[in-house]
């Protein structure tokens, strides 16, 4: 269950960051994209930010993975 609590954190932080006034919590603003959106802030911001659903997609991913791992030990 240790290794469960951050993905499961990742996936309501983006949910809950989606539309954060700040703007380097936002998920709106973000230039890069990666699988672990607490841990990857920016001060920069794009006019062009990766789409919603690729955010959602890589954090479930991470989420069923690590599901996988540990049903799997």
């Amino acid at each position: 269950m240790t290794l469960l609590a951050p993905a499961i954190v990742n996936l309501i932080m983006l949910c809950v960051w989606r539309n954060s006034s700040n703007k380097q919590l936002s998920t709106e603003t973000r230039c890069h994209i990666d699988i672990d959106v607490v841990w990857s802030l920016s001060k920069q911001t794009c006019s062009e930010p990766y789409a919603w659903g690729a955010l959602v997609a890589l954090a479930a991913t991470r989420l069923g993975l690590t599901a996988v791992f540990i049903v799997g030990i």
